[in-house]
């Protein structure tokens, strides 16, 4: 049998939630003892024929029953809490774990993205703390109240449950338009968080601009339809308690008005109806509680179904078994690839060669391919067709952690974590300090790092706050030169820095000629002007390719961009 996708997401702690639901069933179970085995009797006997000798009795049977509900109670509250915390830790490691994947293309990442499902996180795990537990204690103690209430008086318990019938069929309705109502709330509050996220960061930009006054307006509107929508959910949700108060009080109406004549007529005392009241009375509680429990049940599937979701992204395919790390002359032979829903491909039947040691510098215009080589290359994508090799062996071939060892990769932005300039060198092992500081004095950081406070151990703030942006520049650079790895890939690498650090790069970048391949995605000539091979590419095709003498005497693309930046006039490479 399928389970509610709800109890799916909790396989894993089951031992948590049955046990708090045996404890759940002790709980359930005593609920009637003190009626049944108390309140009538003391009507009965203490009360009615004066025969207080039992009392002692009723009061130590009082007080069992109501230390082993309690001990039932707290084993229940604390097991389901238990499971839930060990849900929500378990699915926030999977989830992060899926977000690091970076084949995992279906998955996700946006900031709005993200901040909903930590908020869908949170709700479930309050569901299986709180709701979960009122939806299964309090329905054992209604189902079990309910059985005693039909031996106490069949009659009175089938009159209850034709007028409880159709109100539980409005709350049904009620149910099923909630999840709706949830589900559109949560795109629309996914849809302000990524607004606010994403606008906050460029900030700086909109106030330059003069902006705030319209995006505060966007963000106006955007924020009202989700207060709507919350408003609607919250509406709806609020409806539980009051219809199960509706429920109680009609039952109570006609449960009063048919006792009475059932007294009159000699078929029930009034022991037995403070019996049976009593025992109503121990149901009215549970089933509000269970009506509102069940309500947010309904609408818990929403956010449940949405980080099953996310949990079930597909493991990528792992198609190499070799665990050597690659090397020698980087190749690609007829390379096209074409993203989904993309009219034209990123990259058509691109061939070239780069021998080990040399600097390819790769130009092109916005969208010419230039991004989508570098994810090629670092196997973050796999081409549709054709293969890229190293030492004429195909990437996929090797595992994709060996063929990365291959590379060390420097973003166009800095790409800086929260934590010391040590973290952020070392974030694939540590390396001494000796190590650190040659590679800081490689690019020209050692004596701007030496005079920070803490020096290795100052601390970045979120985005690298707290270094300039050429500093965070030269600190990723010097990162990927500590990684050792035979093929650098540099994206725009003096994009942020100014002259005298754009010159200590290229001093840097041309010691490694000969000793590492070098690949230097360029966006201004003055980058790669010791480059041994160009490519320029034109919508995803490699237009050109060879050296800057032969593609100078070309006259082509590489030519005419030449002489522009020569003219100072800016081009688009």
């Amino acid at each position: 049998m399928k389970l509610p996708v709800t109890l799916e997401l909790i396989r894993t702690e089951w031992r948590f939630f049955a046990l708090g639901t045996l404890g759940s069933v002790i709980l359930a179970l005593s609920a009637p003892l003190l009626p049944l085995l108390v309140v009538r009797p003391l009507f009965d006997e203490v009360l009615g024929k004066g025969d207080f000798a039992q009392l002692p009795r009723l009061i130590a049977l009082s007080l069992a029953i109501l230390l082993v509900s309690s001990l039932a109670l707290y084993a229940q509250d604390a097991l389901y809490g238990l499971g839930a915390a060990a849900f929500a830790a378990r699915v926030r490691a999977g989830l992060y774990s899926n977000a690091l994947d970076a084949e995992s293309a279906s998955l996700e990442t946006s900031s709005g993205v993200a901040a909903r499902t930590a908020l869908d996180v949170r709700e479930l795990e309050l569901f299986y703390t709180g709701d979960l537990t009122s939806i299964v204690g309090q329905g054992l103690s209604i189902v079990t109240v309910s059985a005693a209430l039909l031996i106490a008086s069949p009659t009175m318990t089938l009159l209850l449950v034709a007028v409880f019938a159709p109100l539980m069929l409005i709350s049904s309705a009620i149910n099923s338009r909630l999840e709706q109502s949830l589900s559109h709330a949560q795109r629309l509050a996914q849809a302000a968080a990524a607004w606010f996220s994403q606008t906050l960061e460029k900030r700086e930009l909109l106030k330059s601009f003069r902006a705030e006054s319209r995006f505060q307006a966007v963000f106006a509107d955007i924020n009202t339809d989700s207060r709507r929508a919350s408003s609607r959910r919250s509406t709806l949700v609020a409806l539980s308690a009051p219809l199960a108060q509706l429920t109680a009080g009609l039952g109570a109406i006609a449960l009063l008005g048919f006792a009475s004549l059932e007294v009159q007529a000699g078929r029930l005392t009034i022991a037995g109806l403070t019996s049976y009241v009593s025992l109503l009375a121990l149901a009215l509680g549970p089933a509000q509680i269970f009506a509102r429990g069940y309500a947010r049940g309904s609408a818990i599937r929403a956010p449940a179904k949405s980080i099953k979701a996310l949990l079930t992204v597909p493991a990528p395919l792992e198609t190499g078994t070799l665990t050597t790390r690659p090397t020698g002359d980087l190749s690609l032979e007829g390379v096209s690839l074409t993203y989904p829903d993309a009219l034209a491909p990123a990259l058509n039947s691109v061939t070239l060669r780069v021998t080990r040691g040399q600097t390819l510098a790769v130009i092109g215009s916005s969208g010419s391919g230039k991004t989508t080589l570098t994810r090629l290359l670092l196997r973050l994508l796999e081409p549709d067709a054709g293969r890229v090799a190293l030492g004429g062996v195909d990437s996929r071939a090797f595992t994709r952690a060996v063929w990365r060892s291959a590379f060390a990769f420097v973003p166009q932005a800095a790409q800086l974590l929260p934590g010391s300039v040590r973290d952020n060198l070392t974030l694939f092992g540590q390396r001494s300090d000796d190590a650190l500081w040659g590679v800081l004095e490689q690019v020209g950081l050692k004596t701007e790092i030496a005079a920070l406070p803490d020096q290795l151990e100052f601390k970045l703030l979120e985005n690298g706050a707290g270094l300039s942006g050429g500093q965070g520049q030269r600190l990723a650079i010097a990162r990927a030169l500590l990684l050792d790895a035979d093929i650098l890939i540099l994206d725009e690498p003096t994009a942020s820095l100014d002259s005298a650090s754009e010159g200590i790069v290229r001093d840097t970048l041309l010691a490694l000629r000969g000793a590492k391949t070098v690949i230097v995605i360029a966006h201004r000539l003055s980058t790669i002007q010791h480059a041994d091979l160009i490519a320029v590419f034109e919508n995803g095709a490699l237009l050109e390719f060879g050296s800057p003498i032969d593609l100078k005497a070309q006259a082509g693309r590489y030519a005419e961009l030449l002489a522009l930046s020569v003219s100072g006039v800016s081009s688009p490479a």
